[in-house]
Order: C-alpha cells, then structure tokens, then sequence
C-alpha cells in the first residue's frame, strides 16, 4: 500500500472568485489523476425541502455526550480484532 500523501492549500486571494476557481481547478487536477479529494469551505449548503425531509434521521433518545461516544469508541478500537470482524459473515 502506498503512504498516503496529504497537501494543503491556503488561499490568500481575498476574491470569491479566484479562490472558487484556484480550488475547482484543483479539484478536477485530482480527479483526473484518480485521487481522493476532501474540501473544506464556509460556503452555505442549500437542499431542496423535499430532499432533507426524505433524508432526515429523527432521533428517538436523548443525543450522547460528544466526549463520552468518542471515550467509547476508542475503547472499542483497542479492543476490536480483525476476527471479530469475520465472525459476521457467512
């Protein structure tokens, strides 16, 4: 497997365009090349109404404390062995 390798961009163009554009051009370079791409902006996500009602997870309990779920997990990653995965299938 090959290291996986991690670039970040920080753009000083104080233009909304330039900064869309530096970043499209980016994106699609990487897509062309086969690689994964995660972006990250403080750009607004807008959905059609239908889209989030046929999309929305209700909740039926009270939401876990952040730091307690991430305490559990990490209890779980000690823990966990690949067998335990295995045991599953079948």
């Amino acid at each position: 497997m090959a290291g996986t390798k991690v670039d970040f961009y920080v753009l000083s163009a104080s233009d909304r365009r330039s900064r869309l554009t530096t970043v499209c051009r980016l994106v699609e370079k990487a897509y062309e090349q086969g690689l994964r791409v995660a972006v990250r902006t403080s750009a607004p996500i807008f959905a059609a109404e239908e889209v989030i009602q046929e999309s929305a997870i209700e909740f039926e309990h009270e939401v876990e404390d952040t730091e307690e779920v991430v305490d559990k997990f990490k209890k779980f990653l000690d823990e966990v062995t690949p067998e335990d995965f295995a045991q599953g299938a079948g």
